[in-house]
């Protein structure tokens, strides 16, 4: 009906000089899960280790560990390399980034949001605190302040300043 051990038990025997565990497992082939447990009859593991990796709700772990569906953190999350954020990032507390973000869909806050350093929109090196880089006239313009009235309150565009109109002049 059930296993009960009460010392170690060796699955694929473990070296000599090896840590002793209460549980070892040794992966025979890549191919194979060293280690899949499941959740009730659902036929989907809630966790995997395979070929080097560890997946949370997911088949087959693509990278060291891949988590399929919402994850949480309560304390320190680092990142030493490239980071894929897929379709977004919920950050609820402060946050700090210590080196590049590169973001090639959108970044929304929704409440306040301080910048240290430069800030550059399509600027790969800004030198200054706000550098807008707009190359060619089919860009959109390169500042916008709206406050809500039919044409901004502020506009640049093609190196031309332009203040409550859309298509300034000067």
């Amino acid at each position: 009906d059930h296993l009960s051990v009460h010392q170690g038990v060796d699955i694929n025997q473990p070296k000599e000089d090896q840590l002793k565990v209460d549980l070892h497992l040794r992966q025979t082939k890549s191919s194979d899960a060293a280690l899949r447990i499941e959740h009730g009859g659902m036929n989907l593991p809630s966790l995997v280790v395979q070929d080097d990796r560890v997946g949370i709700n997911i088949e087959q772990p693509k990278q060291t560990l891949h988590v399929g569906g919402n994850t949480r953190l309560d304390d320190t999350l680092s990142v030493g390399g490239h980071t894929d954020l897929g379709d977004g990032l919920v950050v609820q507390k402060a946050t700090r980034l210590n080196d590049t973000l590169n973001v090639t869909n959108k970044i929304t806050a929704d409440s306040n949001a301080t910048i240290a350093g430069n800030l550059g929109l399509t600027a790969q090196t800004p030198n200054a605190r706000l550098h807008i880089e707009n190359k060619g006239e089919t860009q959109p313009a390169s500042l916008h302040i709206d406050e809500g009235a039919t044409a901004p309150t502020l506009l640049v565009k093609r190196g031309q300043v332009g203040i409550g109109t859309n298509e300034p002049k000067a």
